[in-house]
């Protein structure tokens, strides 16, 4: 019976989430994945997801209307943009905007669905992503929508230590994306954010997004003379790895407002809820 109410709930939030996709989506992007989900139906049902859907996707030209502007990415990457676009997962908190005029860092930039938003907008972005085969996605999606000039794609890992979790012991998906990295060279190099923002001359960011699988913790506890730079931060956290109210303290005392969206537990389309903290500078 829980099962089967947990099922319900999600197909509840999934339409609901429909609904929010089709303003920030042209006509065609929308009922593409329309009539993906209802083509894969059968899949669906069996496994308790869309996944088969998204699937789908692949190869197609997706089109999403976002701050203004227009963001053209493959349909292998909606998963990933509905979390930028749609929910927004980065941009819940009033103050949390992209404007011209701003720098941004995008610590784990995947192929660049965040990024990009911000190349469209802002005036400079440096976007780090671990995986090589995702980096060189972003360049391509920047290429295609016209704000390569913007963006400087990096290849490699930001934090004292890893950027895939300081305890590889705990596993999840921190563990995960370490073997994968393992089993699909070359290992990304390990870079220094206080070497970063000064190879690139950068005195101020404006906004620092970041989901880099735990290694958070890390990245905030020790050499944090970058840290005074920084503006507003909007994070994917993983509570897996560290303490959420010891980090949230540790960005306080750096002059920031924190505050913590929890919903690990909570049932949503993707299953189990995200943790994410926003801080801003006061």
């Amino acid at each position: 019976m829980k099962k089967i109410h947990y099922k319900l709930k999600r197909l509840h939030l999934f339409v609901k989430e429909l609904r929010e996709m089709k303003p920030v989506t042209d006509k065609k992007t929308f009922w593409k994945f329309i009539w993906a989900i209802i083509v894969t139906t059968p899949q669906n049902i069996q496994r308790g997801n869309v996944n088969a859907a998204f699937d789908k996707m692949i190869g197609e030209k997706c089109v999403f209307k976002v701050c203004g502007k227009s963001v053209i990415l493959d349909g292998k990457w909606l998963g990933y943009a509905m979390g930028s676009y749609i929910r927004p997962d980065y941009f819940l908190p009033p103050h949390f905007v992209l404007k011209p005029g701003m720098t941004v860092v995008d610590l784990g930039a995947t192929a660049g669905d965040f990024a990009i938003l911000a190349a469209l907008v802002c005036d400079r972005v440096i976007a780090v992503e671990a995986k090589a085969d995702s980096v060189e996605e972003m360049k391509k999606n920047a290429e295609l929508n016209q704000c390569s000039d913007k963006i400087i794609a990096i290849h490699g890992i930001v934090g004292p230590k890893s950027g895939f979790s300081t305890d590889t012991e705990k596993g999840g998906e921190g563990e995960i994306f370490r073997k994968h990295l393992e089993n699909n060279p070359p290992m990304p190099p390990h870079i220094s954010l206080n070497d970063l923002l000064s190879r690139y001359n950068i005195d101020k960011v404006d906004f620092l997004k970041m989901d880099i699988e735990g290694s958070e913790f890390d990245l905030f506890s020790r050499d944090t003379e970058w840290l005074p730079k920084v503006d507003k931060i909007a994070a994917e956290v993983h509570s897996k790895f560290g303490d959420l109210n010891l980090l949230a303290e540790q960005l306080r005392k750096h002059g920031f407002e924190v505050s913590l969206v929890v919903d690990k537990g909570k049932t949503t389309v993707y299953g189990i809820g995200k943790e994410l903290l926003y801080a801003r500078r006061v």
